[in-house]
């Protein structure tokens, strides 16, 4: 009886390390290891965007004390704006 257990935990802990083996072998073959490592890469790099109820992405880049002065009229302008508040003019 005690050679039965022993023959049944060691079928399992073969099968355990053939399935590891597929497992392996699947992703390689399908890439999706590469495929997650590109999407937590998207992920992170799109963590600081978000989109509008318009379905537009815009930075959320409005943090106190960060500005830059517009082109065109030079007053004080956030990062995050896409247009001049003061004069109108698009900013890239």
């Amino acid at each position: 009886m005690n050679e039965l257990i022993g023959y049944f935990i060691l079928a399992l802990v073969i099968s355990f390390i053939i399935f590891l083996i597929l497992r392996e072998l699947m992703c390689w073959y399908y890439k999706i290891n590469k495929i997650v490592s590109l999407l937590e890469e998207i992920s992170s790099r799109l963590s600081g965007v978000r989109i509008s109820h318009e379905g537009i992405a815009t930075a959320e880049s409005k943090i106190e004390g960060q500005t830059i002065s517009c082109a065109n009229c030079g007053k004080p302008i956030s990062l995050g704006d896409k247009f001049c508040p003061y004069c109108g003019t698009a900013l890239n």
